[in-house]
């Protein structure tokens, strides 16, 4: 039954995703984990505490915000229009941040694994 409902969730979200903008979806679906914390201290008695109240409250009131503020959806026409929003100065600059922090995280400071996922990654090495 579980798995029925988060596959019927998901598609209900790929379809929400299909009529509104992603700006809009996005958070509104992240809200769910905030149903699921206040349905677990309802039904199954778990208690929620202060900060776990606190960041719930932050969630909603962050979420009614960015809806609130959602830019207009303007349907894409070309790819050139694509072009011209990637290469705007903040997502260039945000790409370049990204590029170079992973970057720095990969080779500069060196992938670091915890021990399990070390000794997975040594098997595989050996083994294949």
């Amino acid at each position: 039954m579980v798995s029925c409902s988060v596959i019927v969730g998901e598609v209900a979200n790929f379809v929400a995703y299909a009529f509104a903008p992603a700006v809009l979806v996005t958070p509104l679906g992240a809200l769910s984990i905030i149903v699921s914390a206040v349905l677990a201290d309802i039904i199954l008695k778990e208690k929620l505490h202060k900060l776990g109240i606190l960041g719930c409250i932050m969630c909603i009131a962050g979420s009614i915000i960015i809806v609130i503020n959602a830019p207009k959806e303007v349907p894409i026409t070309s790819v050139l229009q694509i072009w011209n929003m990637a290469t705007q100065p903040v997502c260039t600059k945000m790409w370049t941040y990204q590029c170079a922090s992973l970057y720095r995280h990969l080779f500069v400071d060196g992938l670091t694994l915890c021990d399990e996922c070390q000794s997975t990654w040594n098997f595989f090495e050996i083994n294949f």
